[in-house]
């Protein structure tokens, strides 16, 4: 008899990063919430023209 598989954890992180010369360089920290890597985003516009939100979800 099969044993049910557990549903894994997942956890979504969220980031900003600089793209420039096809290269993406992450210049912020990580963030747990959505609103918070878009203030982080709109905070580092000015120094990174290039920027933009990234994310990749953690499964444990």
């Amino acid at each position: 008899m099969e044993k049910p598989t557990q549903p894994k954890s997942e956890r979504r992180i969220y980031f900003v990063m600089n793209d420039t010369s096809g290269a993406r360089l992450k210049v912020s920290e990580e963030y747990s919430r959505l609103t918070d890597a878009m203030r982080a985003l709109e905070l580092l516009i000015p120094r990174y023209p290039f920027a933009r939100l990234g994310g990749t979800t953690l499964v444990e």
